[in-house]
């Protein structure tokens, strides 16, 4: 598992006509470009040489116990639950207002 701090406080501020966020020494990169995202208020940033390289890692965190006692319900009964493709046809252009199963 990696040292690295999970968070860090930073400041954003004006480069030019940009803003730009400052990283902190503990999380310093030798990457030299990111693919960058915002969701709401939030920022995620990630390689661009590698972009599947933050999932890898994330996955590779977990317990090899994690979820063990996980009560997931068998193949055969989800399956047994949803609507075939014609019973789903019928009941969006029946209900064209609601697309929720009752």
């Amino acid at each position: 598992m990696s040292t690295t701090p999970k968070a860090a406080t930073t400041r954003v501020f004006q480069n030019g006509n940009s803003q730009a966020l400052r990283i902190p020494q503990s999380l310093r990169t030798d990457k030299q470009e990111f693919f960058i995202r915002k969701i709401g208020d939030v920022f995620i940033a990630y390689p661009t040489d590698d972009p599947w390289a933050p999932t890898r890692q994330a996955i590779g965190s977990f317990p090899d116990d994690f979820m063990a006692d996980r009560n997931q319900p068998s193949w055969d009964d989800v399956t047994t639950k949803l609507p075939t493709v014609s019973e789903a046809s019928h009941h969006i252009s029946s209900n064209h207002h609601s697309r929720t199963w009752q």
